[in-house]
């Protein structure tokens, strides 16, 4: 599994991040989307139409311009069917592969096709007419290593600039961490709070984290010990559905919990469930 950027886009425009005012945000956000499975899929009012304007494109070399980056275009025809593949080539050195393809009534386009092979296997007409998101957020699992590893980055960047603050009260002789947090609380207004995993420990030399080491130790846990759990990842799915009626927009929300939740492991690695059983819930309001 190769993971490259923020590790999850979200983050990228979080109200912690200095990146949403940078103009090169688009770099991380086109290295994830180009190393993830990513999936668009267009309903077709008539798939033979477009299935035969598919076989008339032209494939071979669609473009070849060593001046800039050495960058080419291949489309190919996979032999025995409808399916498309377009093959980016960056300096002979980064390669890409996009495939287009009709699967039943949809238009569908993969960014990983040769490791992830996405089926349409079916479809169901939204409960509201104008907007829908569906969200299915165990599939996780399948990306847990690299979400573990964004996730332990950004502990480990906390801790240590909570451990900044701790280290100005252990200098101006703060006795205890209670004594420290306290002060920090009446001067500052916040208190610094140690981030899943670990826990601050205060010594007679300067604060430590006892996951993260000292201020300026590059050390953390392995990434089972990685907290992703959050708030959806026992959520089974989560189906929000939008309508415009009258003068107000209704919202239907319905959520369905998962029956078997992974307690031995909390970054996907999980070898044993227990069953919790299964819950369905709607909320409906305009």
């Amino acid at each position: 599994m190769l993971t490259f950027g923020s590790g999850e886009l979200l983050d990228l425009f979080s109200a912690r991040s200095g990146i949403r005012h940078n103009d090169m945000v688009w770099l991380p956000m086109m290295v994830s989307l180009l190393t993830r499975p990513v999936v668009l899929a267009f309903d077709l009012t008539d798939p033979d139409a477009m299935r035969e304007a598919l076989s008339g494109i032209p494939t071979g070399q669609l473009l070849d311009n060593r001046d800039f980056l050495g960058f080419s275009l291949d489309l190919n025809r996979i032999t025995g069917g409808d399916l498309l593949h377009l093959r980016v080539r960056l300096a002979d050195v980064l390669f890409f592969t996009f495939s287009l393809e009709v699967q039943d009534q949809h238009l569908v386009l993969s960014n990983l096709p040769l490791t992830y092979r996405p089926e349409v296997t079916g479809q169901q007409t939204g409960e509201l007419r104008d907007a829908g998101l569906l969200l299915q957020p165990r599939a996780i699992r399948q990306t847990a290593p690299g979400f573990a590893a964004a996730a332990l980055d950004r502990a480990r960047k906390q801790a240590h600039n909570a451990l900044g603050t701790l280290q100005v009260f252990h200098q101006t002789g703060s006795r205890t961490l209670e004594d420290a947090l306290a002060a920090s609380a009446r001067l500052f207004g916040f208190t610094p709070v140690h981030p899943s995993p670990g826990e601050f420990l205060w010594t007679p030399g300067e604060p430590l984290s006892s996951a993260f080491g000292h201020l300026h130790e590059g050390r953390q846990p392995p990434l089972e010990d990685a907290d992703i759990r959050g708030l959806l990842p026992p959520l089974h799915s989560l189906d929000i559905s939008l309508q415009l009626e009258d003068e107000g927009l209704r919202t239907r929300i319905h959520w369905k919990t998962a029956p078997r939740i992974p307690t031995t492991d909390r970054t996907g690695f999980a070898v044993r469930n227990e069953d919790h059983g299964s819950k369905t819930t709607d909320c409906d309001g305009l």
